[in-house]
């Protein structure tokens, strides 16, 4: 008996010393993103998460991994250019999981998966990929590397190695931080097209790789060799969905995710994904302001899977003049019978540190942040 009350104590206490237990897919309902430019300090950041609370999110997609560089203690990978590639004295996610468990919310590690730099130079460090690891980045048919711009050059997942270090870093943090879930953005192929110009990956590795496993080359089946890379970001999915199972069984795995299936040169299948289990939920990115064709995205998704209860439109309220116009868009997903959404982005709703405003509506209307937060916390909600 005395063994018995004593179990029956501790179930108690469990969740006050925890802060919150594990999240399902169904207990998302309503997710926000934080970027990585949007703190600078502790304070920033216990800030930011006390606002999330305050508003109604229950989900919170912090990011701590952009381009190769990480805001969080890294093993493996240099500190951001956010912090000038230093350690700034304190650890963002640290203190974000910190005052998540405060505040009774979620928190969701936030990492840009294959990126690995951005701009037209190369990183100032001699530490991070771009230099260290040339021959893991996209490589064309001509042998020229993806050239930097102010877009994202990104790693091949056609390498093993590449696949083997990413699943590294994300084990580093669901084994280290206690997060509530990873988020995987960027999972995908950045600046490449499928049709004319540069075929990206085309160094005599990757080429090398692809005719062990069918026996042929790229050209002598395009639509084969399309569906090969978009199985290599598959498998990439599956390796880290295989790590978590080992190290991390009660963290939940979601993906940032374009609205279509074969959306041109993504090679991004992310119904097999929801099919086979190999995440816990989608968020598609349905990014407009204008709330029919939002609708008209919302199909799109519908057709590419029947799997609903698991997908999470994406709102991007970035591009929104009239805090109407994200409400409408809310009430699609309610409508539509999807079982939550996420809102892009924190900065659309709050001010930060951010270097520039969320988007040029927010200069050309100081007060629509505060309307946004008003409209979104004086909505009726739905009975979930």
């Amino acid at each position: 008996m005395k063994r018995l009350l004593s179990f029956c104590v501790l179930l108690l206490v469990l969740p006050a010393s925890c802060g919150f237990l594990p999240q399902r897919s169904s207990d998302v309902k309503q997710a926000v993103w934080v970027n990585r430019w949007d703190y600078k300090t502790e304070s920033d950041v216990r800030t930011i998460v006390r606002n999330c609370a305050r508003a109604g999110f229950d989900t919170v997609f912090f990011q701590v991994r952009g381009q190769g560089t990480a805001l969080y203690a890294s093993s493996y990978e240099p500190w951001s250019q956010e912090f000038d590639f230093r350690y700034p004295g304190w650890d963002p996610l640290d203190v974000a999981c910190d005052e998540a468990s405060r505040q009774g919310i979620a928190l969701h590690a936030w990492v840009n998966m294959l990126p690995a730099w951005k701009g037209a130079t190369p990183p100032s460090i001699n530490n991070q990929l771009y230099r260290t690891r040339p021959g893991w980045f996209l490589y064309d048919q001509s042998g020229k590397r993806q050239p930097l711009s102010d877009h994202y050059v990104i790693l091949n997942p056609c390498l093993p190695e590449v696949r083997k270090y990413l699943t590294r870093i994300c084990e580093d943090i669901v084994s280290r931080y206690p997060v509530q879930g990873l988020h995987m953005d960027y999972i995908r192929f950045v600046g490449v097209t499928s049709g004319a110009g540069p075929d990206y990956p085309r160094d005599a590795r990757t080429v090398a790789i692809y005719k062990k496993a069918t026996g042929l080359e790229p050209q002598e089946d395009l639509e084969r060799w399309n569906q090969w890379k978009a199985d290599q970001i598959t498998r990439l999915v599956s390796d880290v969905r295989s790590m978590m199972k080992r190290a991390a069984p009660r963290t939940m795995l979601t993906a940032a995710v374009f609205r279509a299936k074969a959306a041109p040169g993504k090679y991004q299948d992310w119904p097999q994904w929801l099919a086979k289990g190999k995440v816990d939920a989608v968020f598609p990115m349905v990014y407009t302001g204008n709330s029919g064709t939002f609708r008209e995205y919302l199909s799109n998704i519908t057709e590419a899977t029947k799997i609903r209860d698991r997908v999470f439109p994406a709102i991007g309220v970035y591009k929104q003049a009239d805090p109407k116009q994200t409400l409408d868009q809310i009430d699609s997903v309610e409508s539509m019978g999807f079982p939550g959404y996420g809102l892009y982005a924190y900065n659309s709703f709050f001010r930060t540190k951010a270097p520039v405003d969320a988007s040029a509506l927010e200069a050309k209307d100081p007060d629509l942040r505060v309307r946004r937060r008003e409209a979104l916390v004086t909505r009726p909600r739905k009975d979930w």
